[in-house]
């Protein structure tokens, strides 16, 4: 049986070869490059077989890579990047997920105060927004759009006039009770402490929304410390 006759680079002119010489150096591409340097071994004389071992490469893809040099010359080494899958969820869809993102749930008809990626989705698909996503695909979504899942605090201040005067009141009765008196504090929380916490929720990054502390006490803040004194029974 005849054995197969190995294939090889076609006969290059010397400007040729100076060019494929150069795309192997400083081949901008290292696409470009790669497949440089397996034609130029090829041009040396080198076997697809004995190529394809030096360089960790299909045979296969050595083999196409000769032929279309040959048929197409130096065009032949410009990958053709493929565009890839389209995008199952469109521009507008897009849109609509990051408002969904920044409004309030209890806006939306939810019954929770803040957006998780589990609650968001199931949000989108219930509304038929999207008709699927996953978290993941949710996820870069919102981080392309600059939104972040934020921890932000509200700053919170009383709007009575008098507040720090009342304020200032308590520690005061605290560290200097009056002469045999006992000091009462019937509005405090017991052994916890009202600790702020932070808000949580989606929103564009560095410009979280804040929402008003609930603080409405028009007539101004009750003083609720005072000093018992148990030989009169008064206040």
């Amino acid at each position: 049986m005849a054995r197969r006759a190995e294939l090889f680079v076609r006969e290059l002119s010397d400007e040729e070869a100076a060019h494929l010489l150069r795309q192997v150096r400083r081949g901008k591409n290292a696409v470009v490059r790669h497949r440089a340097m397996l034609l130029f071994a090829s041009f040396q004389g080198q076997t697809v077989s004995q190529i394809s071992l030096m360089f960790q490469a299909s045979a296969t893809h050595v083999a196409a890579l000769i032929h279309a040099f040959n048929e197409r010359g130096f065009p032949a080494l410009d990958p053709r990047w493929g565009g890839g899958r389209p995008r199952r969820i469109d521009l507008d869809e897009r849109i609509e997920i990051v408002k969904a993102a920044l409004a309030r749930p209890t806006d939306r008809g939810e019954p929770f105060t803040r957006w998780s990626l589990i609650k968001l989705r199931a949000h989108l698909v219930r509304s038929r927004i999207v008709p699927a996503i996953g978290r993941s695909q949710l996820w870069r979504i919102l981080h392309e759009a600059g939104v972040r899942f934020t921890h932000h605090e509200t700053p919170k201040a009383s709007p009575d006039p008098e507040f720090e005067t009342k304020k200032n009141r308590i520690p005061d009765l605290y560290a200097h009770p009056p002469l045999g008196a006992q000091v009462l504090c019937p509005d405090e929380f017991g052994p916890l402490n009202l600790q702020p916490r932070l808000g949580r929720g989606w929103h564009p990054r560095a410009k979280p929304a804040r929402f008003p502390a609930t603080y409405t006490r028009t007539a101004g803040g009750r003083q609720l410390v005072a000093a018992y004194d148990p030989a009169t029974g008064t206040l």
